[in-house]
């Protein structure tokens, strides 16, 4: 019988995608909630983390040469290639100076954090997203040198090392401690440890997400034009490139005859889910702070990734199924 405890976490995990909305409502309703949590941004980043890595075995990471090298080269298209392309369509379109740097930050940014937490309640490959994010955090500060050398504004105040050592050591901590702990940990939980913990990562998520929305809800009652087309910007760099990915690696599938697994179209998340927050943490609020709205507004599509991703990733793997036939 489940006890008073488990059965909200059975209720979050079926229905994790409208608990993930369910925060950004209350984000957006409440922005005071934000003064309180914000503060304690690390601990919660640290909790999300370790829920993940609770539902990996190491065998699962998969530590190969050839595998890592794969990812590797995946990082650094999304971390450096990326970026220069926003710059220069931003450029030709004569885009606003400040336009124009937030979103070459943006795509220079590493995986979210939550992206773990993101596969598993997808059904995606949350080993492969884990990889995806130690990597990418972990070469952040090189690969950031050749984008801030094309935006002088943002890299005279920038000193990204420091924030991002830091972020790759509550990840490696947060993974060490749960992979120790995952065999009593799941021997406790029983058959349903996964679904548990699904519904535990749903409900840090949305948690979460209340400390970054703090910014959207005068701006939705002042000018709600202006807000929806900052909200319209955020969902097309957010949403847009998870398609392309996954729309990419489905003509991939399509040309050798395979259908795309879940480790394929685990990049999508990876494409279009950036890390904002080591800059927040790295730059001055002279420079971020022009980029708040526009960062609360991210976080919509973001946190509506489920809802709106799962369709395109059954139709890349149901279109791929056809033509194998």
């Amino acid at each position: 019988m489940r006890s008073i405890i488990t059965a909200p976490l059975f209720l979050f995990s079926r229905h994790a995608q409208w608990v993930l909305i369910a925060g950004l409502v209350a984000g957006v309703a409440f922005p005071a909630s934000a003064g309180f949590l914000r503060p304690h941004i690390p601990v919660m980043v640290a909790l999300i983390l370790f829920l993940s890595a609770l539902r990996m075995d190491i065998s699962a990471l998969n530590l190969r040469r050839a595998v890592l090298l794969k990812d590797l080269g995946l990082v650094l298209a999304l971390q450096i290639i990326s970026p220069f392309v926003a710059y220069t369509v931003l450029t030709l379109m004569q885009a606003p100076e400040v336009w124009r740097d937030v979103l070459t930050v943006l795509f220079s940014s590493a995986a979210i954090t939550g992206i773990p937490a993101f596969s598993f309640l997808m059904g995606l490959d949350g080993a492969r997203a884990m990889r995806i994010l130690v990597i990418g955090t972990a070469l952040l500060p090189l690969t950031t040198l050749p984008v801030l050398a094309i935006l002088p504004n943002v890299a005279a105040e920038t000193s990204l090392l420091g924030v991002s050592l830091k972020m790759l050591a509550l990840i490696i901590v947060a993974a060490i401690a749960a992979l120790t702990l995952r065999k009593p940990v799941m021997r406790l939980l029983g058959e349903d440890g996964p679904q548990l913990l699904n519904g535990l990562n749903a409900l840090a998520l949305a948690i979460f997400v209340l400390a970054l929305m703090d910014a959207v809800q005068p701006v939705l009652l002042s000018d709600p034009l202006r807000l929806l087309g900052i909200l319209a910007i955020a969902i097309s760099v957010n949403i847009g490139p998870q398609i392309a990915f996954v729309v990419w690696a489905s003509w991939r599938a399509k040309a050798s005859g395979t259908i795309p697994s879940p480790s394929d179209l685990t990049p999508s998340l990876a494409c279009g889910l950036r890390n904002m927050a080591l800059f927040l943490a790295a730059l001055p609020a002279s420079v971020t702070d022009p980029w708040l709205l526009f960062i609360g507004c991210y976080q919509v599509p973001m946190y509506l990734t489920p809802l709106l991703m799962r369709p395109v990733l059954a139709w890349a793997q149901a279109r791929a199924a056809t033509s194998s036939q």
